[in-house]
């Protein structure tokens, strides 16, 4: 059992399928709309931008902290009040929403990508498919489709990636002198295969 009343040392043995299998059940991908002015074109254009979200009641939020950590995430996991305005009788919210290019490219679909089951891997696979051929989807997110049908996801190490990801990150860090930025995740994968 996990939550704000058990030990850390439990949290830290949810397995990578548990948290896939959480995923199944209350994650979605989706899309943002954002209304965007366009100079170049002298109108008012609606972009789609990817999204990973998942919402648990409050009582679960240390589960979508873990899965944040798991995933090296530098999202924030946010606390909604239900709405009430019909009569009915929700808890409050713990959600997690992903939308930034390199955390989707780098950590998300990696994570996910051919190890989901179901529903849920149709629904992924949808999801990829549509980045790369929805034309309201800009540019730069666009790259992840192109990097998913180039096969470059099927030559990741899987679970390894994440479980050899602090330890590697943190010499590639010291041999280069640097401070780790998400784009070094190309690295970190050339590491753990070699």
């Amino acid at each position: 059992m996990v939550g704000p009343g058990f030990p850390t040392e439990n949290r830290l043995k949810i397995s990578n399928e548990y948290l896939r299998g959480l995923i199944e059940g209350e994650g979605c991908f989706t899309f943002d709309q954002a209304i965007r002015f366009s100079k170049k074109l002298g109108m008012i254009v609606v972009l789609r931008r990817p999204a990973f979200v998942i919402a648990m009641h409050i009582r679960d939020k240390e589960l979508l902290l873990t899965l944040c950590n798991r995933l090296h995430l530098s999202n924030e996991v946010y606390e909604y009040q239900p709405y009430k305005g019909d009569g009915a009788n929700r808890g409050p919210q713990a959600k997690l929403i992903v939308r930034e290019y390199l955390q989707l490219r780098d950590k998300v679909v990696p994570f996910f990508y051919k190890r989901l089951h179901g529903n849920k891997a149709r629904q992924f696979e949808s999801w990829l498919e549509t980045v790369g051929s929805d034309p309201r989807v800009t540019k730069k997110f666009r790259t992840i489709y192109y990097l998913y049908k180039s096969g470059y996801y099927d030559n990741f190490p899987g679970d390894k990636f994440w479980e050899k990801y602090d330890v590697i990150k943190e010499n590639i860090n010291q041999e280069n002198n640097l401070t780790y930025r998400s784009s070094n995740v190309t690295d970190l994968y050339e590491e753990i295969r070699r």
